[in-house]
């Protein structure tokens, strides 16, 4: 799968799964654009958000998320990914083809 310029959609593909991280996902492209992309491509989160340690998952009123709890939320994603990849051979073939694409692109 060619994941080239897809990165938008695969965030809200993500974040639309019925997880604590959904929240993330409601409301339009902000947490893409001015979390992920300002984060990335600026160092900083953009549109008057914040990104603090303490408080809830999400505070949209007073435009906060907090990290903490948002890598909590990605660590069990990523082992109930890793659980489903043992149970599912067209799952564990997808991912090895895109590890391989992954190590392709590495220079070393």
């Amino acid at each position: 799968m060619e994941t080239r310029n897809n990165s938008k959609r695969m965030f809200h593909d993500f974040l639309a799964r019925d997880t604590p991280l959904r929240v993330l996902g409601g409301g339009g492209d902000w947490f893409y654009l001015d979390i992920r992309c300002g984060i990335l491509h600026q160092a900083e989160a953009r549109g008057g958000w914040r990104v603090l340690r303490s408080g809830p998952l999400l505070d949209a009123t007073n435009k906060t998320i907090n990290a903490t709890r948002v890598l909590r939320e990605l660590q069990k994603a990523v082992k109930r990914y890793a659980a489903a990849l043992e149970m599912d051979d067209a799952l564990w073939d997808s991912f090895r083809k895109k590890m391989v694409a992954v190590c392709g692109n590495c220079n070393g």
